[in-house]
């Protein structure tokens, strides 16, 4: 099921409290049965082993080379890509949501290439819908030109692809 498409299905609504509806019974079953067995001490010291060993998850970070279509950008327009990814992904991380569900890639890739210098250019490129440029205008405009900014020894680039070298005997 894709649970980010709304409005959700009446299935998914139905499925969805089923989903956790028995997980209190479960646990109070199994550590029933923990315990019948003589087991609690040992599953709780497992459980202590894992947690210590867990490592947190990597921050996300912005990765221009995974937008499809980047590469075809000038190092200045990747720059200002960059710096859209970046403001993407701290928005979307404040607001708690996947980072698509702010702007899509597509269309910041169309925001690099255009590189709209204000609120009137950003409105032509007609890129953004109205309510994103209500919403994100005033930031997405400061990400273009925190990209522009970039000095000329620090502009990202795509790595050169490695050639492999063919035996055709």
């Amino acid at each position: 099921a894709d649970w980010s498409r709304r409005p959700l299905s009446e299935d998914i609504r139905q499925y969805a409290p089923l989903n956790v509806a028995y997980l209190a019974s479960l646990r109070d079953h199994l550590a029933a049965e923990l315990e019948e067995a003589g087991r609690t001490k040992w599953a709780w010291e497992e459980f202590e082993r894992l947690l210590e060993n867990l490592e947190p998850m990597p921050e996300r970070t912005a990765d221009f080379t995974r937008v499809k279509g980047a590469r075809g950008l000038s190092p200045r327009r990747l720059a200002v890509l960059r710096e859209l990814l970046r403001w993407r992904e701290d928005r979307a991380r404040e607001s708690d949501v996947p980072p698509f569900k702010i702007v899509g890639n597509d269309r910041l890739l169309r925001v690099a290439e255009e590189c709209p210098r204000n609120r009137r250019e950003l409105a032509a490129a007609k890129i953004l819908s109205d309510r994103q440029i209500a919403r994100f205008g005033p930031d997405i405009l400061k990400a273009v030109e925190r990209g522009m900014r970039v000095p000329q020894d620090e502009l990202p680039s795509f790595a050169a692809a490695a050639h492999q070298r063919r035996d055709f005997k």
